[in-house]
């Protein structure tokens, strides 16, 4: 607690450090379910789906872990790491998955408290909605490509040549008055400029035809008003 003179104006606080006081004055039956309580808390602790925590001393003995309690693991090259620097952050390969871990050195217990989690926890997550962005945004991009398609194809090629053949279907029937509009230069433009000449030569020949029948015509009716006349 903290005591108060007032004839000097002073807070007397008294204070120590925690090693003076774990294990060193409590109960040895507090000390059991204090130390049980402590690991049963560590290993309910969990980061992200796989992530945990454990504790091991500066022998590689694990303290507290969730699967392996009891185990030495000092043979492992980033336990002789993490014992080494006794504070800091590492990663290393576990169980065929990379994992990155934070730790800290307690020196009263000669505990080293490390908890980290899989790198798929920290990137799988993000990566997810980055796919589903990445995929919606996709998607639109190629509807957009898909109705750009659509018009210019619909635009350039699909309705010339609808038109085309409708000109041509006059021109079949006899229609050679249809107006062939042929300003494009390109394979459409030159088929329609091709349609065009053919129906100028059409309405030609059909001219010319037209004269000479009417030339025979005239003819025979001279012959035809000759004879009358012998």
């Amino acid at each position: 607690g903290t005591a108060y003179v007032k004839s000097l104006d002073w807070y007397i606080c008294p204070s120590a450090y925690l090693d003076e006081f774990v294990y060193k004055f409590m109960p040895s039956t507090q000390k059991k379910y204090t130390f049980k309580n402590i690991k049963k808390r560590i290993r309910e602790l969990k980061f992200g789906e796989l992530g945990y925590a454990y504790i091991l001393n500066s022998k590689g003995d694990l303290i507290v872990h969730y699967r392996d309690e009891g185990d030495n693991v000092y043979k492992h090259n980033f336990i002789k790491d993490i014992i080494k620097k006794k504070n800091g952050r590492t990663s290393y390969m576990w169980e065929g998955k990379k994992k990155v871990v934070m730790y800290r050195y307690f020196k009263p217990l000669d505990w080293y408290i490390v908890t980290g989690s899989y790198y798929s926890d920290f990137l799988d997550k993000p990566m997810q909605k980055v796919r589903s962005i990445s995929i919606v945004v996709i998607i639109l991009f190629l509807l957009i490509v898909y109705a750009l398609l659509f018009f210019l194809i619909n635009h350039f090629i699909i309705n010339p040549i609808s038109k085309t053949e409708k000109i041509v279907a006059a021109i079949g029937e006899g229609d050679l008055e249809i107006d062939i509009n042929f300003e494009r230069t390109d394979e459409i433009g030159r088929m329609l400029l091709s349609i065009s000449n053919m129906k100028t030569k059409l309405t030609d020949i059909i001219r010319k035809l037209r004269t000479s029948s009417e030339t025979i015509t005239n003819a025979s009716q001279e012959i035809n008003n000759a004879t009358q006349d012998l």
